[in-house]
């Protein structure tokens, strides 16, 4: 194969949203021989620089059908190495760009960290209310011997939100700790803080408080971090709160 190390090379200079973009190509079109999707995908790549790495690699493959076989699997390949070794990935949550960046949904990920919790699970959230959040798996991972916390601001929690309610009482019967921030001392502040922290290291840090509006409808911002030294900080500070008599059990 002619200009492998050059196909590569052009390759790992690709950002990742480029990178998705030659994942994306058709290789029936592209290997025909009247096909222009390399040409034109150079063309509408979003930057100056975008579209130069594109040419390079348009006439890298010209005439290589195997050439461009081994661009658009190099460039699969590539993408999953680099986000297996990102330390933090985004997440969001709004409206759907189709652009196919690197970010992952809230919602999934705030389900994919309380299904995969096999020991420990803190929820933390402002407003915790219409049992928005999968609490069918905050149960289940109950239920599996998970100990579970979920920690929210009492102000905001709507006393006629049956469901909710229903839900923490019965994750309170499994065990789990339901603690609220209810103004101690009568200061003026609030329990704000977002983000699920699941076996102590796998950290969803969010502006997304844990209800289907946030999750669904806004537009959310946040970091998935694997860190085992940042989830117990993570833990140990609310567990200090406990201690110090700023969070309450729900209820007591």
């Amino acid at each position: 194969m002619k200009n492998a190390n050059a196909i590569l090379q052009i390759l790992d200079q690709m950002n990742d949203a480029l990178l998705e973009t030659v994942t994306r190509i058709d290789l029936d079109s592209v290997l025909g021989p009247d096909s222009r999707q390399l040409q034109q995908t150079a063309l509408s790549a979003g930057s100056a620089a975008d579209r130069t790495l594109m040419h390079q690699l348009e006439r890298a493959t010209v005439g290589d059908p195997v050439g461009i076989a081994l661009a658009v699997g190099a460039a699969l390949s590539l993408r999953r190495e680099r986000a297996a070794n990102k330390p933090a990935r985004l997440v969001l949550s709004g409206p759907d760009t189709g652009e196919g960046g690197p970010a992952r949904d809230t919602s999934a990920v705030i389900a994919q960290l309380i299904d995969g919790a096999e020991q420990e699970c803190l929820l933390l959230t402002y407003v915790f209310s219409n049992a928005d959040i999968p609490l069918d798996l905050v149960i289940s991972a109950a239920r599996r011997s998970v100990k579970i916390t979920c920690i929210f601001d009492l102000a905001p929690l709507n006393t006629n939100d049956v469901a909710t309610n229903l839900a923490l009482s019965e994750l309170a019967t499994l065990g789990a700790d339901i603690l609220c921030w209810d103004k101690p001392g009568g200061i003026q502040a609030s329990m704000h803080a977002k983000g699920v922290v699941a076996d102590r290291k796998h950290c969803l840090i969010t502006s997304a408080n844990l209800t289907g509006r946030a999750l669904t409808q806004n537009v959310e911002l946040g970091i998935l971090v694997n860190d085992p030294a940042l989830g117990e900080e993570i833990v140990q500070h609310f567990e200090r709160l406990k201690d110090g008599g700023w969070l309450r059990e729900f209820g007591g």
